[in-house]
């Protein structure tokens, strides 16, 4: 059973990716990008189980999900390393400087990829 978090993220994100379809003339989305922060608060698997199991009945039962996993990220406040945070230490590895949050928080739809757009023109991806 998937948790009700994840099944309302993918409610909003099919409802994003249909209106964006109908806006951009796509049809038959083959398959929805998104990023996904590992710091974001989203199950990565409890989503991917809950798309599979309601994307169908919208997109149709070929759509797949390229769920990628972004790492949590930061910049020294002081130092301007950039670097990848470990263990939740949130200080710099260099100078042990205050950090700003650089990636790693996002749930974003990134591309879709289509069969075929209703205009001439048939791109085989769209990105917002």
């Amino acid at each position: 059973v998937t948790a009700m978090h994840e099944r309302s993220l993918v409610a909003s994100l099919l409802e994003q990716v249909s209106d964006t379809a109908k806006a951009r003339g796509l049809i038959g989305i083959r398959e929805v990008v998104l990023d996904v922060g590992e710091f974001s608060g989203v199950d990565a698997t409890l989503l991917a189980m809950a798309f599979e199991e309601m994307a169908p009945a919208v997109l149709g039962a070929d759509v797949k999900l390229d769920l990628r996993q972004t790492p949590l990220t930061a910049r020294c406040r002081q130092c301007n390393h950039e670097f990848r945070v470990e263990r939740f230490r949130f200080a710099c590895p260099q100078c042990g400087g205050d950090v700003d949050v650089t990636g790693g928080e996002e749930f974003r739809l990134v591309n879709l990829r289509v069969a075929a757009r209703t205009s001439a023109e048939e791109p085989k991806h769209y990105t917002e």
